[in-house]
């Protein structure tokens, strides 16, 4: 069944032609001005409707698209609800129409509104006493319309309060008009349980069109002086209230800069994935198909944005005579500028071996997939990120073709994956690790990450000032164990945040979450992690995210008391502290680490596999210190430790070399 038309001859198509010859004998009986004013397209301005008022068929508004649950109604019951709800949503649009100045004849328009609304509330009353509940429902719905309107009345005349959460309020505001039918129908039929995510649905629906309407039409609402949203994130608002706009090119490169097109897009999405997400426990086919196809549609559009972003941030590629398939390693590395490196030939051997392992194992669309969860299956967007990373910060001299078009397809590839931040997989919800390395590699290759991601990853920051991996507003049916701060996601998140520590938000987020540094540390002088089963994985981040802000190193030295004790668990144990040792001096450790890294590198290039990323299990909250409550799993591929261990053996060669 299509989402508008149903199957012809069927009941409900027999019942949707009824439906709409009432509508038009309605109007037909209204006085001569206002049924002339109803069909006039003249009337509007600014606005131009497809077909006239009374054969508008809004989907939102259509209990049609809600067959599968409410056909169960006779059918005389089913047309006149409908028929009620039809001309009170009918009614909103010319209110609507009215506060937003759409419509020249206002003294009419006036009367217009009140008789459709009259006629749906007395049909209503007609089948409801006014003990039934659906009126509590019928109030409520009415002031959430009433206040959306007024929202946007307020955000007209005082801009600075055109917000995010009002722009919810406005959209989620207008569709309540239509939810009043569906409120009807689950009373008439007994199922007042299926109203709550049905009026969610609708409600999150709504959001989703009106961030897509935003988007589309930015360049008429500048035209007219109509702030929206979406004009909203692109121009301040002392320029909107002074009337300074910038122009429509202004506006553009604007949004060539920010990608904010993508951002909406993708929000729009976000929405649409609620709307059907609610919709889980209840058969209704023909709604969630008709989500499905406008998500799908939102979707080529924001593909298409993308590819107009990406050609236009490529153009400064010079054309390649290789691919990022094509891998030539037999090349001489550059050589420094100063000096002429001197090159160990097993080091030499080893990192050529492991890079081609690492490059050779990247798949066509740009992405590094490796590990395999029983629950979400294996990751891309995650593997990719941190693969893409420790290609992206190799020394100079280790810069090829090669690499740099396996890390340009790898930014790609991150781009079409970005969702107000990434995730591990497309199955599952996006998170601060995840988020933080895919900033850090964007930021390494020269690429612009979507401006919003800073404020993504500030929403991950709890109230300790550590970095929870998931959020309940994002992740609710995780563990909550699993939304809480992390010690080992923390550093990686500072890290990603120091080259914005600019922005006083984020340098107030940078300082709280420093004080975990401290606090977080254990009595060997290491810091526990969360998510690995490994010894050295938070202290490498750590160190890390000391460089990135300037903090000292001193503050992480193992001192007298606290003598660093170099044992690791694993080769990919030992790849993070031999890059922790070299970066606090302790050069004796990191020979030492190196030489067993190089002694177990195998013939393929890689290293060994081992089970390190931990699955803490619901409630614990110290995984370290409860090793029997944990599944640990191997990166199957290898790939993950392979870059990872490249990465350190390429730093230690070229702190070796004198290039450092």
């Amino acid at each position: 069944m299509s989402s508008i038309e149903p199957p012809e001859g069927s009941r409900a198509d027999c019942l949707l032609s009824i439906h709409q010859s009432r509508l038009a004998e309605l109007f037909l009986q209204l006085p001569q001005p206002l049924k002339d004013l109803a069909r006039s397209k003249r009337a509007f301005r600014d606005f131009q409707p497809e077909t006239d008022l009374y054969s508008s068929r809004d989907p939102a508004a259509s209990p049609w698209l809600f067959w599968e649950t409410f056909s169960c109604l006779e059918d005389d019951t089913f047309l006149q609800l409908a028929g009620a709800g039809a001309v009170l949503y009918l009614s909103s649009i010319v209110l609507d129409h009215l506060v937003d100045g759409h419509l020249v004849e206002s003294g009419a328009t006036a009367l217009l509104y009140k008789a459709l609304y009259d006629r749906g509330v007395s049909t209503l009353q007609d089948n409801f006493p006014r003990t039934s509940e659906f009126w509590a429902h019928f109030e409520r719905l009415n002031a959430e319309h009433l206040s959306g309107l007024a929202a946007e009345v307020e955000a007209r005349t005082k801009p600075e309060v055109f917000t995010r959460e009002n722009m919810i309020v406005m959209a989620q505001g207008k569709v309540c008009p239509g939810v009043m039918t569906i409120a009807a129908m689950a009373e008439a039929s007994g199922q007042q349980d299926v109203l709550r995510p049905v009026e969610k649905s609708l409600k999150n629906l709504a959001v989703a069109s009106q961030l897509i309407d935003d988007v589309q039409d930015w360049e008429s609402d500048v035209e007219v002086g109509h702030l929206t949203y979406f004009l909203a994130c692109l121009v301040p608002v002392d320029d909107w209230v002074a009337g300074e706009r910038p122009s429509i090119e202004e506006l553009q490169q604007r949004i060539n800069d920010q990608w904010i097109d993508v951002d909406h897009w993708r929000e729009a999405m976000y929405w649409h994935d609620r709307a059907i997400e609610l919709m889980h426990d209840i058969f209704c086919p023909t709604w969630t198909d008709h989500v499905h196809d406008k998500r799908t549609l939102a979707d080529k559009h924001r593909e298409v944005a993308i590819a107009r972003h990406l050609t236009r941030e490529l153009r400064h590629f010079a054309p390649k005579q290789a691919t990022h398939r094509s891998i030539n390693l037999s090349a001489e590395p550059k050589k420094s500028s100063t000096r002429v490196p001197r090159m160990d030939a097993v080091l030499d051997e080893a990192v050529r071996s492991a890079l081609e392992a690492v490059l050779t194992s990247q798949s066509d669309d740009g992405s590094w997939v490796d590990f395999d969860l029983p629950t979400v299956g294996a990751s891309d967007a995650w593997v990719t990120a941190h693969v893409g990373l420790k290609l992206a910060t190799l020394p100079e001299l280790w810069s090829n073709d090669s690499l740099g078009d396996a890390l340009e397809a790898a930014a790609k590839f991150l781009y079409v994956k970005w969702h107000h931040g990434w995730g591990y997989n497309d199955s599952a919800p996006v998170d601060a690790d995840s988020t933080a390395h895919a900033l850090l590699m964007l930021n390494a290759t020269g690429s612009k990450p979507p401006t919003s991601t800073i404020d993504a990853l500030l929403s991950f920051q709890y109230s300790d000032g550590g970095f929870a991996t998931y959020t309940p507003f994002r992740s609710r049916s995780m563990p909550q164990n699993w939304l809480v701060s992390h010690p080992d996601v923390t550093p990686i998140v500072v890290r990603a945040l120091a080259p914005y520590s600019t922005d006083p938000r984020v340098a107030d987020a940078i300082n709280r979450a420093m004080r975990r540094m401290d606090t977080d540390r254990l009595s060997d002088g290491t810091w526990p992690s969360f998510w690995w089963k490994l010894r050295w994985y938070t202290a490498s981040a750590w160190v890390n995210a000391a460089i990135s802000i300037k903090e000292p190193l001193s503050s992480i030295h193992w001192h007298a008391g606290r003598e660093l004790n170099a044992e690791w668990t694993t080769d990919l144990d030992a790849a993070h502290l031999l890059e922790c040792s070299m970066n606090i001096g302790r050069i004796d450790i990191a020979e030492q680490v190196a030489q067993h890294l190089l002694r177990n590198q195998l013939e393929d290039g890689s290293w060994l596999r081992a089970p390190v990323l931990r699955q803490p299990k619901p409630g614990v909250h110290q995984p370290w210190n409860a090793p029997d409550d944990e599944i640990c799993y191997a990166d199957v591929s290898g790939v993950y430790s392979t870059a990872t261990i490249l990465s350190a053996i390429a730093k230690w060669m070229s702190y070796k070399s004198g290039d450092s």
